[in-house]
């Protein structure tokens, strides 16, 4: 079994884990994924073998086991087959120093390296997949080559689009930790001003732009509704805590906003009164304080203990101070310590019911999430082309190669110099000019 695992985690490039196959049959997986998706039948999934079936649930079974949270998120589940993309075994995916280098086993000064000019790390991780499954199929990788020509092409327009890439934040990991329950107030307003980029970066693209660029900008959704209601209810900067308030703006809720005046009547009113016991009392050094432990208080020190009123209440002794409580102090403190605890609690409540808002657009911010990544890559190919001065390859059915002035991009960065050649390959001959 371990030989068996090394050597797929060798031929995927990635860590492999072995678990143990509790499904009994085929029909248990499926249960699971029709469970876990809500369905009645596998069809618009694409699964059709066993294979896949049984696949598909041991990985959705896994992360389960693994993450112990809620996973609605998930909500595709689709196949791909190893014919759909260029297969490179796992020594030459190592000596074509793809993703790391062989020597130190860093990205920086392999071909991922060299090419990944990213803003975003949806895009980063997108860049990555690309090298790792290269397209067979030539009109998918024309349409991706005409996108990124044009970005080339259009200087202010891929500068543009960089720097606005470079406010989004990630929406799949934020999608993630929202909908699994754990996300707070500053991910959630990440996500909506992520989102509020959309508008902006559509605008940026002319109507007779690349195909594929023109449709992934047509499919993007601003989802203004949603981040309309972020920008009214959450602060502008939240606690990072959930349960100590500061999360809501004024004018969300009326409740909370009755709770808010109730809480700053009170809080006026016991800080004027040490102002008002002072002339009262006739000792000068009064102060009125506050702690946890024993709530609001008056403080007398020893010295003019002789001047302490008869309805005040002894409620604290210090080593050279009394602390005391007055009926209407101790009044005005359940008013106030009453309305903070709600206005914590109201709080709360209001700001789960919005994050819950987050499980009703969970395919719509996934679909966003994607093509930003896809833009992310294609403007980052296109400054890489450009940066390092890449010329658009010519590509054909047939099984002919032919390079003129060729140049090994990870030889040329790691040793900053590289002699061009000239390569021909067809089924009759093979030339190297070196």
């Amino acid at each position: 079994m371990l030989d068996t695992v090394n050597s797929l985690s060798s031929a995927l490039g990635c860590p492999v884990t072995a678990v143990q196959d509790k499904q009994d049959s085929l029909a248990a997986a499926g249960q699971i994924l029709l469970g876990h998706f809500g369905v009645s039948t596998l069809t618009p999934f694409g699964l059709t073998s066993s294979a896949e079936i049984l696949a598909a649930a041991l990985g959705l079974r896994y992360v389960q086991e693994t993450q112990r949270s809620v996973l609605s998120h998930i909500r595709l589940v689709k196949s791909y087959k190893l014919e759909e993309f260029l297969q490179i075994d796992g020594h030459s995916r190592q000596n074509l120093e793809l993703t790391h280098t062989i020597r130190e086993g860093k990205k920086s000064g392999s071909l991922l390296g060299i090419l990944d000019f990213t803003a975003t790390s949806m895009g980063a991780r997108l860049l990555r997949s690309y090298l790792e499954k290269p397209l067979l199929n030539l009109e998918m990788i024309e349409s991706r080559q005409d996108a990124v020509e044009a970005l080339l092409e259009q200087t202010a327009l891929r500068l543009d689009l960089g720097s606005l890439l470079g406010e989004v934040y990630d929406l799949e990991r934020l999608l993630g930790r929202l909908v699994a329950g754990n996300g707070n107030a500053r991910d959630l307003q990440a996500l909506a001003d992520s989102l509020g980029k959309i508008p902006a970066i559509q605008n940026l693209f002319p109507p007779d732009i690349a195909p594929l660029l023109t449709q992934l900008i047509e499919d993007l959704d601003p989802l203004s509704d949603f981040v309309d209601l972020v920008a009214k209810a959450i602060l502008d900067q939240p606690a990072i805590t959930l349960r100590d308030g500061n999360l809501i703006k004024d004018g969300y809720h009326a409740e909370l906003d009755k709770l808010r005046q109730a809480r700053s009547g009170g809080k006026d009113w016991i800080r004027d009164l040490e102002a008002t016991e002072r002339e009262r009392t006739g000792i000068k050094s009064l102060k009125v304080g506050f702690n946890r432990v024993f709530g609001y208080y008056i403080e007398v020190t020893n010295a003019n203990s002789h001047l302490v009123p008869q309805d005040y209440q002894r409620k604290q002794t210090l080593a050279n101070a009394e602390r005391y409580i007055t009926p209407e102090l101790k009044e005005q403190e359940a008013l106030v310590l009453g309305a903070d605890e709600r206005i914590k609690e109201l709080e709360y409540e209001l700001f789960v019911e919005i994050r819950s808002e987050v499980q009703n657009h969970v395919q719509s911010i996934q679909q966003n999430a994607h093509i930003l990544a896809n833009l992310d890559v294609f403007q980052s190919l296109a400054t890489a082309a450009v940066k390092h001065n890449f010329t658009r390859p010519q590509m054909s059915g047939d099984r002919a190669l032919e390079i003129k002035q060729g140049r090994h991009p990870v030889i040329e960065v790691a040793d900053g110099q590289f002699v061009p050649n000239d390569v021909f390959f067809d089924r009759d001959q093979q030339i190297i000019l070196l």
